[in-house]
């Protein structure tokens, strides 16, 4: 479906095969009408949709969610165990980020003409995540 211009994906996270009590809360309301969850919670889900799908639009929004909404990605993280309790694995997030192996299959398209290099978006999530194994001290080359 799509708002505006831009494609909306709507998600049932109530679903799944391990029982787990997923909750996303809706308060943020975008055009005055239409119920959305959170930046931070969007990023949390783009996060934990890397561990089934390598799709290089969840790299892009992240990015984005980033740079723009001054989420950390630590913040992210942390909302992604959160709201996915046992069913989000941040290890696997990480190396697929790390493996920087993405599913280009879906062309992204930029808001209003705004577009960045791959390596660029590539580059900056690649130093998050070693950022990130840093502080946990383990350090990735």
């Amino acid at each position: 479906m799509y708002f505006n211009g831009v494609k909306v994906q709507l998600m049932d996270f109530s679903r799944n095969p391990f029982d787990v009590e997923v909750f996303i809360p809706t308060e943020r309301k975008i055009c005055g009408e239409i119920k959305t969850a959170s930046m931070i919670d969007l990023a949390a889900m783009k996060i934990y949709a890397t561990m089934y799908r390598k799709k290089w639009k969840d790299a892009v929004d992240l990015y984005f969610i980033m740079k723009k909404e001054k989420i950390s990605f630590f913040d992210i993280l942390t909302r992604a165990k959160n709201i996915f309790k046992s069913l989000y694995r941040e290890e696997a997030s990480l190396e697929t980020i790390l493996e920087d192996d993405w599913d280009l299959s879906e062309k992204v398209e930029y808001v209003d003409d705004f577009s960045l290099s791959d390596k660029k978006i590539r580059n900056f999530l690649i130093k998050k995540v070693k950022e990130h194994l840093a502080v946990l001290g383990n350090d990735v080359k």
